[in-house]
């Protein structure tokens, strides 16, 4: 407190003394923020993720991944073997969100896994497990340089993958590109077929 402003409260008389007010104001609480952004913070579903394909950590306001994508790719992990590979794909966890699981992107507006990446893993298979095929929204898919045991790509599922536009198998052990029918082959603007272990 300032002498000056001291000198006043001892010398003012009592009535005085309550007439003077401090010199800050209280601003007024919340009133700025709107409602529909209070509730949509206190739930918890606007957070940080990437969203995009090959995402590099942008914010935006997201979903989580929806529980039937996680289940495909948690059957996915689970027709691999771990013996040789890079990595066990720890972040693969029942009851985590999906879109943040390693290899994986998501559309940030609606949970959809729309790219999956597990190239240069060394994971083994028998052969691609069908639950790859219910991951429909999917548009990049690359699966090079891991060992699918000299498997013939299955004979029905890429149709149903309609969005997707990047297929790498390269390097991966994998046969019978007829199976990508021309409807399948037309759509793809990137493409590595090679079946060279």
């Amino acid at each position: 407190m300032s002498r000056t402003l001291l000198d006043s409260y001892i010398r003012a008389p009592p009535l005085q003394l309550l007439q003077l007010k401090p010199s800050f104001q209280r601003p007024p609480v919340m009133a700025s923020i709107s409602w529909p952004i209070l509730l949509l913070l206190v739930s918890g579903k606007l957070y940080t993720t990437s969203g995009t394909i090959g995402g590099h950590g942008n914010l935006t306001a997201t979903f989580e991944c929806l529980p039937d994508q996680a289940s495909a790719l948690l059957r996915l992990k689970q027709s691999f073997s771990f013996e040789y590979a890079t990595t066990t794909l720890p972040s693969w966890e029942d009851g985590t969100d999906c879109c943040r699981w390693e290899g994986v992107d998501c559309d940030a507006a609606t949970g959809h896994v729309n790219a999956l990446n597990l190239s240069k893993r060394n994971l083994y298979s028998y052969g691609i497990d069908q639950a790859l095929f219910n991951l429909t929204s999917i548009q990049l898919l690359d699966l090079s340089m891991n060992d699918f045991g000299g498997s013939q790509l299955p004979a029905v599922g890429f149709e149903r993958l309609s969005l997707l536009t990047h297929l790498d198998l390269s390097s991966s052990g994998v046969s019978g590109q007829r199976y990508l029918n021309s409807s399948t082959s037309h759509r793809l603007s990137y493409q590595v077929m090679q079946t060279s272990c």
